[in-house]
């Protein structure tokens, strides 16, 4: 019995031996030890948010970006910040293709400290820029191309420091002695299962960690090439204002930027610019539109006011006040003809025609009655011709006279000028 009890004792202290062995084993093949499959999770959906926001961003260049809707500041602002990117991305394209980056030999970790500078805060505080980069610096650390394994500390191991101490010492008697070696066999047992059902919730956890890895690391690899952008095209310019132009010189920049890049940015920009000109110079055309529509009716309000001081003016003299009202009189009539229509019209003009024909039959002179002479009528006055008329024409009495005296003069023998002579000695 001696020596199957020492077997079993001996058992257990090489099986706990080797259960920590394969523990420290386990968790050296962990993609990211020193992040949970939540941490992951978390800057995962972060590179998420920051490829939506960054895409946003983007939309500004392109071709379908709409300038209406915004104000005339923020046009203007805008055209000077892009002036001034376009201004910087000049300057960096002036050097030559042959002085550009390769787009090689880098690592992603290393474009993001050389792009750390450059970046937005805004952009890095939705990236978690920072923790993304610590976990890519840990998986670097971690990984290992020789074969030699990696040493493992048992002491910060979180498994291994689950486990307590239990102190047991022998009893009175050999019975209560194995009752307290039971005892501590099951407090033992106890720890055992507890930290086996850790074990294996951390290796369910290990599983999907691993997807989650591969999604953040395709992710990562998605959202630098936007962050090249978003440096070319905003981050170098804000850097430049609030560091008052100290953004390092070009060779700096051309050492983390390929030419393709930076051409395609420039170009981007470019037409940026052109579509925020031509935004500003439409509402100007129209500013200008509205203004002499404004002046066109206020000389209309004006003329039309002056028009009424006139008005306002006959109406006070007396020598006008009868035509006025006649004047309104005719408008009130002719409007309220043409509101009762054409039938109203047609009714009326012939009221009008059938109260006329009455005083025109009493107008002109009746057959029975004696024609008046032209003599009788007296002449006008006014006419230049009516003294001449008068003094031709001839009353009756006069016409009368030299008629008689013609026929006197027929009646008696005209006499020769010889015969007068005589008369006359």
């Amino acid at each position: 019995m001696a020596s199957a009890m020492q077997h079993t004792m001996q058992t257990c202290q090489n099986l706990a031996l080797m259960t920590q062995t394969q523990m420290l084993d386990e968790d050296k093949i962990d993609p990211f030890p020193a992040r949970t499959t939540l941490e992951l999770e978390e800057m995962l959906e972060a590179c998420y948010k920051t490829k939506e926001i960054l895409s946003r961003e983007g939309l500004i260049y392109s071709n379908e970006a709409d300038f209406s809707k915004y104000n005339d500041t923020e046009l203007v602002a805008m055209n000077h910040f892009v002036r001034e990117n376009s201004r910087m991305l000049s300057i960096i394209l002036a050097g030559g293709k042959e002085h550009f980056w390769n787009g090689q030999g880098l690592s992603t970790v290393q474009e993001l400290k050389t792009l750390y500078v450059y970046i937005d805060d805004k952009v890095k505080q939705f990236l978690l820029l920072d923790r993304i980069m610590d976990t890519l610096e840990i998986k670097m650390r971690y990984g290992r191309k020789s074969l030699t394994p990696k040493a493992a500390n048992p002491a910060t191991h979180p498994e291994l420091l689950a486990f307590t101490h239990l102190d047991a010492t022998r009893a009175p008697s050999s019975q209560e002695s194995l009752v307290r070696l039971a005892a501590v066999c099951e407090k033992f047992a106890v720890q055992c299962r507890t930290i086996a059902q850790t074990r294996a919730s951390k290796m369910e956890d290990r599983s999907r960690k691993l997807d989650v890895k591969e999604k953040f690391e395709r992710e990562v690899d998605l959202v630098l090439p936007m962050l090249r952008q978003h440096v070319l095209k905003i981050g170098l310019s804000k850097t430049m204002l609030k560091e008052k132009g100290n953004v390092g010189g070009t060779s700096k920049l051309t050492s983390i930027f390929t030419h393709r890049a930076v051409e395609d940015a420039h170009r981007a920009v470019e037409d940026c610019r052109e579509r925020l000109i031509q935004e500003l110079l439409f509402r100007r055309a129209k500013v200008e539109r509205r203004l002499e529509k404004e002046e066109a009716e206020e000389r209309a309000r004006a003329k039309a006011g002056a028009k009424a001081r006139e008005q306002t003016r006959l109406e006070e003299l007396d020598s006008y006040k009868g035509l006025v009202a006649d004047e309104r009189r005719s408008r009130k009539e002719a409007a309220e003809e043409r509101k009762s229509g054409p039938g109203a019209r047609s009714e009326s003009g012939g009221r009008k025609t059938r109260s006329a024909s009455p005083g025109k039959q009493s107008v002109r002179p009746s057959s029975k009655s004696p024609p008046v002479s032209r003599d009788s009528s007296p002449a006008r006055p006014d006419s230049p011709s009516a003294p001449d008329k008068a003094s031709k024409t001839k009353s009756p009495e006069k016409k009368g006279g030299s008629k008689a005296k013609a026929a006197q003069g027929e009646g008696s023998p005209k006499k020769s000028p010889k015969a007068r002579s005589k008369k006359k000695a």
